[in-house]
């Protein structure tokens, strides 16, 4: 089931580098997809589309990005471990791909696949809708403490926001609840909505 892309490495690494080094690579195919396993509209999704952007202009091949949010990141990390390792199929994911097998939720490990780049990096924020109670960590735990079960924080079990949600429903000694709300995008609606108290 390893999926070799060494092939792909040196170019992906071309295309990342400074903008000093921008130029055309010899890709190995004319035509490539980017696995998504997450629907459009959030951060994993942004990142795909922005990187493949770069990829088809300094390559040459055609990029298409491919969303497949099923069963959390199984059935993206499937298409790609058993794609051809030619180049032509990609897969953009985050620190998920090691939480969800590490729950049980799927059952491709990091080492099924060949890590090339990091294509972004950033922090995590919690939201809440602006007219909450609370403004910081402490203020929400003290308030969850006194309402116990009357927050709830939205998050996607087994991956790295049940993690994070986890701990911090630790700070209010457990007296929030956190539920499975899908993907990111999924997660804002649903904030927006009045749907979910916390958000990340």
């Amino acid at each position: 089931m390893k999926h070799m892309l060494t092939a792909a490495a040196f170019a992906i690494a071309g295309i990342l580098s400074t903008d000093v080094a921008f130029a055309q690579v010899d890709y190995p195919v004319d035509s490539v997809r980017i696995m998504v396993p997450a629907a459009p509209g959030g951060s994993t999704d942004v990142d795909a589309r922005i990187f493949g952007d770069y990829f088809q202009k300094h390559s040459g091949s055609s990029v298409a990005i491919v969303n497949q949010p099923a069963g959390g990141g199984v059935v993206a990390a499937q298409t790609v471990a058993t794609s051809p390792a030619d180049g032509s199929v990609l897969y953009i994911w985050h620190a998920a791909v090691h939480t969800t097998n590490l729950s049980g939720q799927s059952p491709f490990a990091y080492t099924d696949l060949t890590p090339l780049a990091t294509v972004a990096e950033y922090n995590d924020v919690y939201a809440v809708r602006a007219d909450a109670p609370y403004s910081t960590l402490p203020e929400l735990a003290d308030h969850a403490r006194k309402n116990p079960d009357g927050i709830t924080i939205g998050s996607q079990f087994g991956g790295t926001t049940q993690v994070k949600g986890d701990a911090i429903n630790a700070l209010s000694d457990g007296a929030m609840r956190v539920v499975d709300a899908g993907g990111e995008s999924d997660r804002i609606i649903a904030l927006l909505a009045s749907r979910w108290t916390s958000s990340r």
